[in-house]
């Protein structure tokens, strides 16, 4: 991973982060919405992006709590195919223990602490030999980048900060957006691993 590419994904974390310690203003309630777990993502100049980088594969990275555990890396908890400029992806109806972890950030707490949780939030692209290329992101297009998250929970489960922003989630698969004005505002957009 580069530099830029790393700064991107140091910047998506704290950004994260800072929503969930709720550190402007309290007693916010994050915007999260049932989601059905199939992703169709229409890429601008997708075409030209998978040609350029042979992009074959598309991989859902799952983390879930704090920095996260394995390093930059987590797990590939699904993929696709990268067809016509874009994917369409069906995350699995229930997610196995091995990639749900209990949330443990310093920053808030959980009303549940046995709910097992999951996060994508990027998505690794790789080349028709298996390379890692780059990364999608569903975006704000917004003044301050900000991505959507995909959270599922193995039951309901709502996360609060130290600060009193607070995130409701359904058992299932999610979808949390910055607001309602991002959500009417988001894109697909690739960042190049070694640009």
């Amino acid at each position: 991973m580069n530099m830029i590419s790393c700064k991107k994904s140091i910047i998506m974390l704290v950004a994260t982060v800072l929503v969930l310690t709720g550190c402007e203003k309290k007693d916010i309630e994050l915007e999260a919405k049932p989601h059905d777990g199939i992703i169709i993502a229409s890429i601008k100049n997708g075409n030209e992006l998978g040609e350029r980088y042979q992009i074959a594969t598309v991989a859902a990275i799952s983390f879930s709590d704090d920095l996260y555990f394995n390093g930059w890396e987590g797990d590939v908890i699904a993929t696709a195919n990268f067809i016509n400029g874009g994917f369409t992806m069906k995350l699995p109806e229930t997610v196995s223990d091995e990639f749900l972890r209990k949330f443990n950030n310093k920053y808030g707490k959980v009303d549940n602490p046995n709910a097992g949780i999951a996060c994508v939030t990027f998505f690794k692209s790789y080349n028709t030999e298996g390379i890692h290329v780059g990364y999608f992101d569903y975006l704000s297009n917004k003044k301050y980048w900000y991505p959507a998250n995909f959270w599922y929970t193995d039951s309901d489960v709502t996360l609060t900060s130290g600060r009193g922003s607070y995130l409701s989630l359904k058992r299932g698969w999610n979808i949390q957006y910055e607001n309602e004005e991002a959500l009417n505002n988001m894109k697909w957009e690739f960042s190049n691993v070694n640009p």
